[in-house]
């Protein structure tokens, strides 16, 4: 509003209602701008489709479409497919831009920036031909208002560029060789007294990030502090992804008004998190890939100030990853098991829905309010029942995890079946 531009929100947590609302704001431009998960979208491209207005598409922490193969946020390994569909109506063409950091192949932004006013070391070359996109991704010869695609992160590597590359229809890549010199790590790995060390650290006072690597360490973590820097308690606490959303939003707003000047976190606070003054990020865990250290690492100094990196875990932190790599994985036998029983009660019901009564987490279908229903041939629909897991009869049965990120992710695995 404060732009004269409306902004609606969808994502698996908005209300039949919300929906509704914001497709038709979409539609008659109410709004102009959605914000939504890849989640979300994998659900409902034809329902942004259908509105008419889609001409632009922002792929924020693109990075993600590297790591998604390895069972992180899994619907960015086909979200070129979704957001071909955006135009799928239309036959609108599909081209791409992607901004990353890679060291092969693309343009610094000032030289990109040179090319876009018509200066600068040659003009640019013809565009390759766009992509015109079917409602199934594939090629097609229809064209129309063309569809823009810009992918942005701060943390991809050659392999993550090239799958971003892959997925979508990137025709220009523009790079910017970032450097933080006020950053300095700290290496005390392997130190055989590290919460010593991390209390002398949080007793300065000064404003940190620690991060670990399970929601249950989140909050062990911060109860050991305030019991060892006790005049630093009221200003100690926790963040993970088991809070709600108004409660993740108002810690975060305490942390960055400094009503709390010590966050023990997991990776779930990271990501869209810009506070200028954090003077010390501890790396109490061992980080599960580089782009996971570089996005934990990258939230201090961002003011340009001094600020430190302390790397404290060590050898035996390996093998707290890998069980927790081992555990959001189930073996044969577990999957074996899972399989014979919903086969049973897929023979045993009448209905082209059946229950699954007694689950000890519910978890919402990506894209739909509680958890929805499939009916017969696939298409998504909200099921009435928001405390049960509804799974589609026939002959095959869907089983879905959770909406939300790698930590997220990690922490619902886990399913009770009667």
């Amino acid at each position: 509003d404060r732009f004269g531009i409306g902004v609606v929100v969808l994502t698996g947590e908005s209300t039949p209602e919300e929906r509704r609302q914001g497709f038709a704001g979409l539609s008659d431009g109410t709004f102009d701008i959605a914000l939504t998960t890849p989640e979300f979208l994998a659900w409902h491209a034809e329902e942004f489709a259908a509105t008419g207005r889609v001409r632009f598409v922002v792929v924020d922490e693109a990075h993600h479409v590297g790591l998604a193969r390895a069972g992180q946020r899994a619907a960015y390994a086909t979200i070129g497919s979704a957001i071909a569909k955006l135009s799928a109506p239309f036959g609108s063409p599909v081209s791409a831009d992607a901004s990353a950091a890679a060291s092969d192949g693309g343009l610094t932004i000032p030289e990109a920036f040179s090319r876009t006013q018509g200066e600068g070391p040659g003009a640019p070359a013809a565009p390759k031909a766009p992509l015109r996109a079917h409602g199934d991704g594939a090629p097609s010869s229809r064209a129309s208002a063309p569809l823009t695609v810009l992918a942005l992160t701060a943390t991809a590597g050659d392999d993550v560029a090239a799958a971003i590359k892959r997925e979508l229809p990137v025709n220009a890549f523009v790079y910017d060789p970032a450097s933080r010199p006020n950053l300095e790590v700290d290496d005390r790995r392997n130190l055989k007294n590290r919460d010593d060390y991390l209390a002398n650290l949080v007793a300065s006072g000064e404003k940190a990030v620690i991060y670990v690597n399970s929601r249950e360490q989140s909050v062990a973590v911060a109860r050991t502090l305030r019991k060892r820097v006790p005049q630093m308690a009221p200003l100690i606490g926790f963040y993970n992804a088991g809070l709600s959303r108004s409660e993740r939003k108002r810690v975060e707003e305490l942390f960055r008004t400094d009503a709390l000047k010590v966050l023990v976190a997991t990776s779930a606070f990271g990501e869209g998190v810009d506070i200028p003054n954090i003077r010390h990020v501890v790396l109490y865990h061992l980080p599960f890939n580089e782009i996971e250290f570089n996005q934990m690492s990258g939230r201090a100094g961002r003011d340009g100030k001094p600020a430190g990196i302390h790397l404290l875990f060590g050898r035996a932190d390996a093998g707290i990853n890998e069980r927790i790599l081992r555990d959001m994985t189930p073996d044969h036998d577990c999957l074996a098991q899972v399989y014979r029983t919903l086969r049973t009660l897929q023979r045993q019901s009448a209905e082209p829905f059946f229950t699954l009564g007694g689950c000890s987490q519910h978890r919402r279908l990506p894209g739909e309010p509680g958890f929805g229903g499939v009916r017969r041939g696939g298409v998504p629909r909200a099921g009435p029942h928001r405390d049960a897991h509804r799974v589609r009869g026939g002959r095959r049965g869907a089983l879905h995890s959770c909406e939300g990120g790698s930590e997220q992710s990690r922490a619902c695995r886990q399913r009770a079946l009667p």
